[in-house]
């Protein structure tokens, strides 16, 4: 995904972290969720967010997580949600998975 022109400056990555859980949030009740982290990935700064809550419509509780970088005028976003009846092993997964991609 490309940040649209004359959005440079505004798209810092507290910014695109917040925009991308804005719609989860919207979806999701009893709305929880951890301050960003930063994480390096094979030479590229990523912010680490944790959520939780329940579905909106289902009432199930999910569980998810996003890694949000900027590489120049390219957003990178890996996100993964799991309902948490399953227990967090898929998101245990999906941050093993992200953790390893290479550019």
């Amino acid at each position: 995904m490309n940040i649209p022109a004359g959005q440079t400056a505004r798209a810092t990555l507290p910014f695109l972290s917040d925009n991308f859980l804005r719609g989860k949030k919207r979806i999701t009740t009893n709305w929880r969720v951890t301050p960003a982290q930063p994480v390096m990935i094979h030479g590229l700064r990523f912010l680490r967010t944790c959520w939780a809550g329940n579905d909106s419509q289902t009432g199930i509780p999910m569980s998810g997580i996003q890694f949000v970088a900027r590489d120049h005028q390219k957003i990178v976003l890996f996100a993964s949600q799991d309902p948490q009846c399953d227990g967090t092993e898929g998101i245990a997964l999906a941050q093993a998975a992200i953790l390893t991609v290479h550019r």
